[in-house]
């Protein structure tokens, strides 16, 4: 990209194809960093997944982390008590949790960086 020719829009540069009416975002603000909104958006889908992680996780009578394969059958658990669930609902518990895990993970990170750039 950088062999394409380009011009200056007052004191910002842009790479040619700017004006071909090609549209586009950035998830880097000025400076290098990430802009605070994308930071945001994981925060805020991170706890909004973990909620419907939570609910689902009550309907369905725990986890599959919690669970497991035993017998044939396929179990979730929480607070000791095992409920047998369908192959398909211990998976998608099962995806639901790792997801979970990693998008609070995420989530947390976010959060850390979008504190530590207030404070600058």
């Amino acid at each position: 990209m950088d062999d394409l020719p380009s011009f200056t829009i007052g004191r910002r540069h842009a790479p040619a194809y700017a004006d071909s009416g090609w549209v586009g975002f950035s998830f880097v603000a000025a400076g290098g960093r990430t802009a605070p909104w994308v930071l945001k958006t994981i925060v805020t889908l991170g706890a909004l997944n973990l909620i419907v992680f939570l609910v689902e996780a009550v309907r369905i009578g725990g986890i599959a982390l919690r669970g497991g394969f035993i017998g044939g059958r396929y179990y979730v658990a929480m607070f000791g008590q095992m409920t047998e669930v369908s192959r398909d609902v211990f998976l998608y518990s099962l995806m639901h949790s790792l997801v979970t895990l990693f998008g609070a993970l995420a989530a947390l990170g976010s959060a850390m960086i979008l504190r530590a750039m207030e404070r600058r």
